[in-house]
């Protein structure tokens, strides 16, 4: 875990993120991705819809600007990867409490786990929907895997 305290531009945010990744064992090529991108599968790697937009890019940039202005700070983490790609996702605090409890700095925060989750990239969208159907009762966990520090 790294802490990056003064305030930054995104994508110099990001690219300090993508160098900790090479050194952490990680593919250096980001794809942010939100909850509903994956499915846990029970077994030990997760489903990813395929393709990613741009909205979930956004979506990392609009809580990094939110973390790093309010000074409730921001996490960039690790999610799952494949030989080529890091699936990664952004997580602020939504109280003062909650930055405490997550030892949060008031900039960025990065994170890679040390044993990294193999994903497995689903470009089918009938494939899609047959995994969220058999899989269904497993996402509950989601909310562990995309709001932890």
């Amino acid at each position: 875990m790294l802490v990056i305290p003064d305030a930054q531009a995104f994508e110099e945010a990001v690219a300090q993120y993508q160098d900790f990744l090479v050194q952490n064992g990680y593919p250096r090529d980001l794809t942010w991705i939100e909850p509903d991108d994956v499915l846990l599968s029970g077994k030990r790697s997760f489903y990813v819809r395929m393709p990613i937009g741009t909205k979930q890019m956004d979506a990392a940039r609009d809580l990094f600007e939110q973390g790093t202005t309010t000074g409730m700070g921001v996490l960039f983490h690790t999610v799952c990867a494949t030989n080529r790609t890091t699936f990664g996702g952004a997580w602020m605090p939504r109280s003062r409490d909650e930055a405490q409890r997550a030892l949060m700095p008031k900039g960025l925060k990065l994170s890679a786990d040390t044993e990294r989750t193999p994903a497995v990239e689903v470009h089918n969208l009938l494939l899609w929907m047959l995994l969220k159907l058999r899989f269904a009762s497993r996402q509950k966990l989601k909310s562990w895997v995309f709001h932890r520090a």
